[in-house]
């Protein structure tokens, strides 16, 4: 790229998507708030079924529920806590109209794709967005493709979801009129 192109695409604005880097975590924490979600459920039909009552045995499965529930919150916190300090931070920034052009016509959608209404092939495409996109960390085709292969699916998603995002940027500016303002005494 020439000096000239480094000047007229310099000063694109920056944006962070935030990655889980323990990607082994992202389960347990589903699993941890699929089960506190089921005993909140669980305290709220023993507390409608006891309505009313006085009965200590009613009392007593909501106490140990709350007390279950309490120790779910816990745990889920403990582990989001946990998650926190494994995550790590992409830096991206809006790819120039012309070079999102040519990613797109590079990596063309199949009859698979077309049918699933992609505009692109998302196997290839995805990995070279991100090279072309990312800040930090600047890494190649194939190391995006590494890390897209080894996170759960919905951390990956994630990823490419809010880069694409950050990378259409709308219609092509050179549509677009630009301001001038005259010079000289005419």
């Amino acid at each position: 790229m020439s000096r000239v192109q480094e000047w007229l695409e310099g000063d694109r604005p920056v944006h962070e998507v935030h990655v889980l880097a323990r990607p082994d975590l992202w389960p347990t924490i589903q699993e941890a708030v699929a089960a506190r979600d089921q005993l909140q459920a669980d305290l709220e039909r023993q507390q409608q079924a006891r309505s009313g009552s006085t009965l200590q045995e009613g009392r007593d499965a909501v106490a140990d529920l709350q007390e279950q529930l309490k120790e779910a919150h816990d745990r889920v916190d403990a582990l989001w806590a946990e998650a926190a300090e494994h995550v790590k931070t992409v830096k991206v920034s809006p790819i120039p109209y012309r070079r999102w052009l040519q990613l797109q016509h590079e990596h063309p959608p199949t009859q698979e794709d077309r049918r699933r209404r992609d505009d692109v092939h998302r196997p290839t495409f995805e990995p070279a967005m991100l090279a072309a996109a990312a800040i930090e960390p600047q890494w190649t085709e194939d190391e995006w493709q590494e890390l897209l292969d080894s996170l759960p699916a919905q951390a990956g998603d994630h990823l490419v979801r809010e880069t694409r995002r950050v990378c259409e940027v709308g219609p092509d500016p050179s549509r677009l009129a630009s301001a001038s303002t005259p010079t000289g005494s005419g």
